[in-house]
């Protein structure tokens, strides 16, 4: 849209350059919505239940970045720092590294059995929706077959 404004732009002709684009816009995801609905994407580990559940729930697109997570997250080391008994089941806190050979840093992961609510202090899933390889990694250690339905977005 800038190479199509300019200083002496009228409002008029704004508002059409805008319509353009909005035009453009729709198309494209018209077309990313039909290529969704038309086929799940090609799953790089199609053992692994979790990826195969997020090849339904999510886009193509989505898909990718979810699975790229949880490679990432096979490659982390994660170590309990405590477990403990609430009213909604047991809920354990790790510290997740994403390198096994150095423990410099990590982040902390809160998850809770059985409703399998987890919290990452990376802030990923808040911030787009999608689970960080730290989240995939802890479901993985708690062998955790599907998304859970509550971070299942309608």
């Amino acid at each position: 849209m800038p190479k199509r404004v300019n200083a002496t732009c009228r409002l008029f002709d704004l508002y059409n350059i805008f319509c353009d684009v909005v035009t453009v816009w729709r198309t494209k995801e018209k077309d990313e919505n039909v290529k969704n609905k038309n086929g799940f994407p090609e799953i790089y580990l199609p053992h692994v239940t979790i990826l195969q559940h997020g090849s339904m729930i999510y886009t193509n697109n989505l898909y990718k970045v979810f699975e790229n997570e949880y490679i990432k997250g096979e490659g982390c080391y994660q170590d309990l720092l405590s477990s403990s008994e609430t009213p909604y089941g047991t809920e354990y806190t790790y510290v997740v590294y994403e390198n096994h050979l150095s423990k410099k840093f990590g982040f902390v992961v809160r998850f809770n059995l059985p409703d399998h609510l987890i919290v990452c202090d990376c802030k990923k899933y808040s911030e787009s929706d999608i689970f960080c390889s730290h989240c995939l990694r802890i479901f993985n250690v708690h062998y955790v077959p599907k998304v859970p339905y509550q971070y299942i977005l309608k």
